[in-house]
């Protein structure tokens, strides 16, 4: 795999089961041109929810419900 060393088993894993994208914090480790290689995508998990939100318009509201869920889950008391 032609990715960062410590990362080249995400890749793989993605080229065996065929998932055309990669959620990763890491952009750094997954170049395009060099995943794009092996069809698959990288992107943050930003990008990917906002794609997500995008492409499925009738369900972003729920999709946003969620996230606005966890982030409340994440916060600490005062």
């Amino acid at each position: 795999m032609p990715v960062n060393k410590k990362d080249r088993h995400v890749l793989a894993l993605a080229v065996h089961i065929a998932a055309p994208i990669i959620v990763n914090g890491n952009l750094r480790d997954f170049p395009s041109d060099l995943c794009g290689q092996h069809g698959v995508e990288a992107l943050s998990s930003d990008q990917f929810l906002a794609s997500y939100m995008q492409a499925d318009q009738d369900h972003s509201a729920d999709l946003l419900r969620a996230i606005e869920a966890m982030a409340a889950r994440r916060r600490r008391p005062n």
